[in-house]
């Protein structure tokens, strides 16, 4: 993961960087930033609702995860593009696991839904913490809800090389 500060790049891997959120752009910036980040994260939360439902009646609505899946990638975009790294972890590991159940991987079990929900809940307090603080501290609810999404509906296995393993029919890939 490639970090900007400033005018210097800082590589990190693996595990949640503390930093803060970018004040570079200004007061008007990260104001809009907020304001955006709560749109999707009040949307992610409709649709999630819209999933549970249609869920107790019928088929998981691939349309309705694919929905999901779309609001996480875009906040994961808007917070990179701004620093606040732990709603980037977040989004991260939610994008992994929200894509293995796009690709059939993972079930959309209650647990796993409830995950989901909880996410929601961090997202609003991560978000209310950048809006009061403006920087990342060591989050320990943070780090044990992607342990436990991990475990729920995590992403692909790791190879020992390093690499993800995906396991694909090979005619998903068929162009």
């Amino acid at each position: 993961v490639c970090i900007v500060r400033g005018s210097r790049l800082r590589w990190q891997r693996g595990g949640i960087q503390t930093g803060t959120m970018s004040h570079e752009l200004g007061d008007k910036g990260r104001e809009d930033f907020l304001s955006e980040a709560q749109e999707v994260i009040d949307r992610l939360s409709r649709d999630l609702l819209l999933l549970d439902a249609t869920t107790r009646v019928g088929p998981v609505d691939a349309d309705l995860v694919n929905s999901v899946f779309r609001g996480v990638h875009t906040l994961k975009g808007l917070c990179g593009m701004f620093n606040a790294t732990h709603l980037t972890a977040l989004s991260h590991e939610l994008e992994n696991t929200l894509d293995e159940l796009r690709l059939g991987k993972t079930n959309l079990t209650p647990e796993l839904l409830d995950q989901l929900f909880r996410a929601i809940e961090i997202y609003n307090r991560l978000l209310a913490v950048s809006r009061t603080m403006g920087a990342d501290e060591p989050d320990e609810e943070l780090e044990a809800f992607l342990r436990d999404l991990r475990r729920i509906g995590g992403p692909a296995s790791v190879s020992s090389s390093g690499g993800t393993v995906y396991d694909l029919d090979a005619n998903l890939l068929a162009v």
